[in-house]
């Protein structure tokens, strides 16, 4: 019973990702690869300077390099009838209004403008997440 499960997952992930472009895929990890280590050698020296781990910033940029390459997976799977209806469209509008007006009301000011919102260790600005919907 066990076997047919694994077997049916593997198949199901096999079809998703049957169109995959993998010379893109690894371009983009290239390119990321080499944007955390730009980061790494552009900060490591100031932040010695200033007292703290050379890696603090490069860490940081892998972290969001990793959680980017999910997010570029989960894209890929969503199956794009649901995005042929409007409905999920329609959500993402009311999603993003409303945070919006969260933000005219409550947002934090970052470099004097006000348009984030905080969430303890990340800093989410709603404008962005419009720009894509």
């Amino acid at each position: 019973m066990k076997k047919n499960k694994v077997a049916a997952t593997a198949a199901k992930i096999k079809e998703t990702f049957q169109y995959f472009d993998y010379r893109i895929f690894i371009v983009y990890l290239l390119l990321m690869t080499i944007g955390v280590i730009a980061v790494y050698s552009a900060s490591s020296e100031i932040l010695l300077i200033h007292g703290f781990k050379a890696t603090v910033y490069g860490q940081k940029q892998l972290l969001y390099a990793f959680f980017g390459v999910l997010i570029c997976l989960a894209c890929y799977s969503i199956n794009l009838d649901y995005l042929r209806r409007g409905k999920l469209l329609l959500w993402l509008l009311v999603i993003v209004a409303g945070l919006l007006v969260y933000v005219r009301l409550f947002g934090q000011a970052v470099n004097g403008a006000k348009g984030w919102i905080n969430l303890g260790p990340i800093n989410i600005q709603p404008l962005e997440l419009a720009k894509l919907v």
